[in-house]
């Protein structure tokens, strides 16, 4: 990169001018496969054109899908699947540094070229469930703890500490999720490298120096350039695991983005969240993620960029395209064999298509059909009877469960005070004996009861208020009470 001041006008401030030179040579490419028995072969001189490399950050899982010259058939049954494939690139004259790895999968023959696929190991990271929670611990550990318990091919040299402690609970969860998840929570990135090391660092932290794609030098193709409006969610309700049939709720939303963009809702159903601060936590965190547009930087083709890697920030400039001078973090890549490499950055999320908003509804919609919400309420405050809390008076909770040690036992729960007024209120419960037993629901800091339901009732009741306590009353010496919310509206 050159900087040069430009003298301003009347003798005023320097106009810095930045003009950036990508590297003057050529990236040379190799792509090399180790059989299963060791042996090496160099495919780079047989690798023909519509061939390429993709990786990427977080989201995407490293793949390649490349065309090999067999015509003399020099590798006709040498390849079964399960092969590593490595691809190098530098601008020296001999490539000799590693930038991808890959595993074949899919190998197919047909006029006398050979067909491979495949994916960075990684993507076994999807099929490992986790069942693991952890309490107030910082995000980077959680990494470290998860590879040792159910990853241990792969290494975390490149796992940097972040300032983010977390709580959560996972349940039966792919362990890749678990990681993106950490990711989001800390505004962190990860994928694994060609030495199957996971790399785990903050967004923003790495800015690669060596490449440049400039308007007029290496630059092919600018797309997409705009601010994207189709990924807003302005209201995101997220629901938890049900306790006996009755859900964890919780509801964000911002009314800034509704006003502006209209009522844009997501709806998420995660197991692993088992209370209303763990589903307040999700819900804040996607809405802060997705009620604003994001900046699609959109798609630079420019020749083949030989040392770049998924989360770096590469410097680009365009002015007839209205990109400023500035770093664009590559969210992913694609190396093109076309004669020569050509590569192709995505500098932001990639757009989601159709097909992808489809299947992530028809997804959420099968996993939330047994919910039982159908007044469609918003906020839930379920009682936690794992230890003891509230007011009793022929009762105790005991086992897990609320039990009556008289008949017409009553038991007062703590109040929680609702960031704005309550519109409705629903009563849920569940357990043995129950049969007389009543739900009441205080609004006003315990100075009314309203009756708002029994066993089985799913009614909804327009009482008001913001300080929201419960009342149970268990007509039966034998009653027990296994589950408890208050499900409400504000």
């Amino acid at each position: 990169m050159v900087v040069r001041n430009v003298r301003g006008i009347g003798g005023k401030k320097p106009i810095p001018i930045y003009v950036w030179i990508p590297p003057k040579k050529g990236l040379n490419p190799k792509v090399e496969i180790i059989a299963n028995d060791g042996t090496t072969y160099d495919i780079t001189n047989r690798v023909l054109s519509k061939g390429s490399i993709k990786d990427g950050v977080t989201d995407l899982v490293g793949s390649f899908n490349l065309v090999i010259d067999n015509s003399d058939q020099e590798y006709t049954d040498k390849f079964t699947g399960g092969e590593t494939l490595y691809y190098y690139s530098d601008y020296a004259t001999t490539a000799t540094t590693k930038r991808f790895r890959g595993e074949l999968e899919n190998i197919s023959y047909k006029q006398n070229q050979i067909m491979i696929s495949g994916r960075n190991p990684s993507f076994r990271l999807l099929e490992i469930p986790v069942t693991k929670s952890y309490t107030d611990t910082e995000t980077s550990v959680i990494v470290k703890d998860l590879i040792d318990n159910y990853a241990t091919e792969f290494t975390y040299v490149n796992v940097d500490v972040s300032t983010t402690n977390y709580t959560v609970n996972w349940y039966e969860r792919p362990l890749w999720e678990c990681l993106i998840e950490l990711c989001n929570k800390s505004s962190f990135m990860i994928y694994a490298d060609y030495d199957k090391d996971i790399n785990y660092f903050k967004d923003g932290s790495r800015r690669n120096t060596t490449e440049a794609v400039v308007e007029s030098m290496n630059i092919l193709e600018i797309k997409d350039f705009a601010k994207d409006l189709s990924l807003i969610k302005n209201k995101i309700i997220v629901y938890g695991r049900e306790d006996n049939g009755i859900p964890v709720i919780y509801t964000s939303e911002d009314t800034t983005s509704q006003t502006t963009y209209g009522v844009r809702k997501l709806v998420i159903k995660d197991e692993s969240i088992l209370t209303t601060t763990e589903a307040q936590q999700r819900a804040d965190y996607e809405l802060a993620l997705r009620k604003d547009p994001s900046t699609n930087f959109g798609s630079i083709s420019s020749l083949g960029l030989a040392t770049i890697q998924p989360g770096d920030y590469v410097r680009a400039t365009s002015p007839s395209n209205a990109i400023a001078p500035n770093y664009y973090k590559i969210s992913s890549y694609e190396h093109t064999f076309n004669g020569e490499v050509t590569t192709l950055i995505n500098t932001q999320k990639i757009k989601e298509t159709i097909p992808s908003v489809l299947r992530d509804r028809i997804s959420t919609e099968g996993k939330l059909s047994n919910t039982p919400n159908p007044n469609e309420m918003e906020f839930s405050y379920n009682i936690d009877l794992t230890s003891d809390s509230g007011t009793h008076s022929g009762t105790e909770i005991t086992g897990g469960k609320l039990r009556a040690t008289q008949a017409g036992g009553e038991w007062v729960s703590a109040e929680l005070v609702l960031p704005s007024s309550a519109t409705g209120v629903e009563a849920r419960i569940e357990g043995k004996d129950l049969n007389g037993s009543k739900i009441f629901v205080s609004l006003n800091g315990k100075q009314t009861y309203t009756q708002i339901g029994g066993p089985g009732t799913q009614s909804l009741t327009a009482i008001t208020g913001s300080t929201l306590a419960i009342k149970v009353y268990l007509a039966s010496a034998t009653a027990e009470v296994a589950a408890l919310a208050i499900l409400y509206n504000l």
